[in-house]
């Protein structure tokens, strides 16, 4: 057989998670799966927001922050930018050397869109929450895909129970079961 059939055939036969960091929203998302509202019972993550550096712009206030899995960077996300912004977090963990990390969806003619919430599960998948939607990137910052929001509207707060992504819409508590295995 030519190499590139070889080398053809040989990626089809690979499972998905052995071809790189691509991973599609399909490979998250459970079929029949959605948004299910649950009894509120008053345990809400509580995030504390800190300015670092001198990246806050104007009225670009932080909106959000996780850690990654192993916690050698911080994401950060603002009101009034087109990325969430990726920190190196310092043994000392002090965070130093911002970048934009994962470039926001937005819709034509728009420069910028907050962020409301942050996930990040142990496979360094990142999720965030806009009026859009919840947008999903991969572990190396690129978009995935795009979750619809919950019947609720935006939410203000992401985070994961297990496989479950939470989120927090004014008062009320929305949970999606997802593939794969949210922070313990």
């Amino acid at each position: 057989m030519p190499r590139p059939l070889f080398a053809l055939a040989l990626l089809t036969l690979l499972p998905a998670a052995s071809r790189g960091q691509d991973i599609p929203l399909f490979d998250v998302l459970i079929d029949g799966e959605g948004w299910k509202k649950q009894v509120d019972d008053g345990k809400t993550r509580a995030a504390t927001l800190a300015v670092f550096g001198s990246n806050q712009v104007g009225d670009d206030a932080p909106s959000g922050f996780e850690r990654s899995p192993d916690g050698g960077t911080m994401y950060m996300s603002y009101s009034r930018k087109a990325a969430v912004w990726a920190y190196r977090v310092e043994k000392d963990r002090t965070p130093t050397a911002a970048a934009p990390y994962c470039p926001l969806r937005l819709k034509p003619g728009q420069t910028h869109l907050a962020v409301t919430g942050l996930a990040v599960d142990p496979a360094g998948r990142l999720y965030a929450a806009t009026a859009d939607g919840v947008q999903f990137f991969d572990p190396t910052g690129r978009f995935s895909g795009m979750i619809a929001l919950p019947p609720g509207g935006t939410p203000t707060q992401l985070q994961f129970e297990g496989s479950t992504l939470v989120a927090r819409t004014g008062g009320t508590t929305w949970t999606r079961k997802l593939r794969g295995t949210g922070a313990k």
